[in-house]
This record gives C-alpha cells, sequence and structure tokens, in this order.
C-alpha cells in the first residue's frame, strides 16, 4: 500500500483528494498547513506528496525541501492556475478523479524508492525517563518510525495514554527485530488514526539516520 502524504489548507478539497487516493487503495495522511506537513515528511515514511498549490512562493519550497531528504520522491503539485513546470508532475484543478489517479500513477511511476521505507510489525518498547509503554513497529525509513498500541484494547489505551502528554522532548526506544534488538533516539512527529481508523498511530522522526536494512532481510526471511 502506498502511503501519500496530502497538504491542503482547504478541508473539502483535502477530504476530496483523500477519498480519491483510498479509492485507489492508497494509505492518506492529511496535513492542513506547512509545519505539520514538513513534520512529517522528515519522518521518511511517506510514499509521495500531493500538495495544493495556492501560495506557489511559500508552499514550493516545501518541495524542495523534500526533495532534499529524500532524493527521487514523488509529487503531484495542484495549481488553480496554469500549472507549473518543475521536478513534480503539474494537475490543473479542479480535481477529477481519474486526472488525480493518473498524476499519482505518473509521479510514482517516474520516481525511485529512495526513500526507501518498509512495512512490517515487529514489537518495540519506548520510553521518556521511567514510563514505557509496549507497541509495535509498523513502518521504518532511514529517518523514522512508525509505530501503534496493536489490536488489543488495553494495549491501545497505554499507547494513548502514554502519547498524549508526550508529543515533546526526547523518546527513547528498543525495537525487537528477529536478527536482534536495536535502540534509537526520536522525537514525535505526528499522531493520528491508522488509515482503518481503528488504531492510533505515531511517526517518530529519528535523531540520526538509521540504515535499517540487514535487520529487516533477517525480519522478512523469518516470516
Amino acid at each position: 500500500m502506498d502511503n501519500i502524504l496530502v497538504v491542503d489548507r482547504e478541508r473539502s478539497s483535502g477530504f476530496l483528494i483523500k477519498s480519491i487516493l483510498l479509492g485507489r487503495g492508497c494509505g492518506v495522511s492529511i496535513s492542513a498547513t506547512l509545519r505539520e506537513a514538513r513534520l512529517k515528511l522528515h519522518t521518511g515514511l511517506f510514499d509521495a506528496l500531493v500538495m495544493d498549490v495556492s501560495e506557489p512562493e511559500n508552499e514550493l519550497p516545501l518541495v524542495e525541501e523534500a526533495l532534499a531528504i529524500l532524493p527521487g520522491f514523488p509529487v503531484v503539485a495542484l495549481f488553480r492556475d496554469e500549472p507549473q513546470s518543475g521536478p513534480f508532475v503539474s494537475l490543473r484543478k479542479p480535481i477529477r478523479v481519474h486526472t488525480m489517479s493518473d498524476a499519482l500513477r505518473h509521479a510514482l511511476g517516474r520516481s525511485p524508492a529512495a526513500w526507501n521505507r518498509h512495512d512490517l510489525d515487529v514489537p518495540a518498547v519506548v520510553s521518556v525517563g521511567a514510563e514505557f509503554v509496549e507497541c509495535r513497529t509498523t513502518a521504518l525509513s532511514k529517518h523514522g518510525v512508525l509505530l501503534t498500541g496493536g489490536p488489543d484494547f488495553d494495549r491501545m489505551r497505554r499507547f494513548h495514554e502514554f502519547f498524549h502528554h508526550r508529543l515533546d522532548g526526547v523518546i527513547e526506544g528498543r525495537i525487537a527485530f528477529p536478527g536482534g534488538e536495536e535502540s534509537f533516539h526520536a522525537h514525535a512527529a505526528y499522531a493520528e488514526q491508522t488509515p482503518d481508523q481503528r488504531y492510533r498511530q505515531v511517526g517518530l522522526v529519528l535523531d540520526e539516520d538509521r540504515e535499517w536494512f540487514g535487520k529487516l532481510v533477517v525480519a522478512s526471511a523469518g516470516e
């Protein structure tokens, strides 16, 4: 499943884009502000960016920043007026189902997966000081980690309570790969519902880039 970040200041058009992409089988996260979008992009946990460009001088620099973090990152830029050219697939509004789907397919097809996001499901423990919670790691990139409490109601509750007042400051964590445990330090970038709306998930930005590939190969072999 492709995980798409949608940046749109207008709630109605943002949810229209989300509904189109959900129908295409994508996971979707919406950001109404550039600050929130920037935090999410720094996790490296998204496969493409769809941005409504209403103020190019303010919004297009985010595309440049995304490409600096994730070279070759797929971007679809939506314009109300004449589309501009750039390192993205341009699309003129109003939004249509087939043109939006085609633009995203084109963007994903022409860009390499250099940001290297991986889906998985392995145990993790995160802590702040003496407080800790057991959870699951559901996705990784070299820049970030995606965590959820899991399907058990009690674990979900503890996960929610742990992160409710801990979205600032350093978070320490340990991921239990089949090939060995790995520790990390990170900061919370965002918290939202999972794509199926059943659980809470939290995206973390690592304090330093990590190369997880060796551990992921072992994890895949053990499945």
